[in-house]
């Protein structure tokens, strides 16, 4: 439910005060506060506030668009935590959260579903950087296709070849 039009917005008497002064003197010192519910005014513009969370003080830097809104809006009390980045960042697919998908393509759980296949085939395949002993001569592994069971090398005439994990 919302405040009273009657009432007026909320806002700290001692944050503003604080604010006043702070603009007074020219200082840029942050400003601490608890009072989360305090709506943002234009004497607040171009301050910085320290808004608890509930566990740490964030930083506020308060600009022209944030005036009508309350502190705490900008100060969030929960972290959010990626959901299979850690697969999706061996298996070497987009870290973005929009386009992150299995090989298959549709389904971010897929993942979890191929990730132990995936580590299976990567042992039979040396590292990207290795330097290996091929029947046309020594070479550095470039890249790897683990899904494919191929891994790229370059020999020493910068001539670039293909090798499948079966043939090897």
């Amino acid at each position: 439910m919302s405040r009273s039009l009657k009432k007026g917005p909320y806002v700290d008497e001692k944050l503003l005060e604080k604010a006043r002064k702070m603009k007074d003197s020219n200082r840029k010192l942050p400003i601490k506060t608890w009072a989360r519910a305090s709506v943002i005014t234009p004497e607040m513009v171009s301050l910085t506030f320290l808004v608890h969370n509930g566990k740490d003080f964030i930083s506020v830097f308060v600009d022209e668009n944030m005036v009508g809104h309350r502190l705490g809006e900008f100060s969030p009390t929960r972290k959010f935590v990626r959901h299979g980045g850690k697969m999706a960042k061996e298996q070497e697919l987009p870290l973005n959260t929009m386009k992150i998908s299995g090989s298959c393509g549709r389904l971010m759980c897929c993942l979890s579903f191929e990730y132990d296949g995936y580590v299976a085939m990567r042992k039979d395949m040396p590292k990207c950087g290795k330097v290996i002993t091929t029947a046309e001569g020594p070479g550095k592994v470039v890249r790897q296709n683990i899904l494919a069971g191929e891994y790229y090398v370059e020999l020493e005439g910068g001539k670039e070849i293909t090798i499948s994990v079966k043939d090897a």
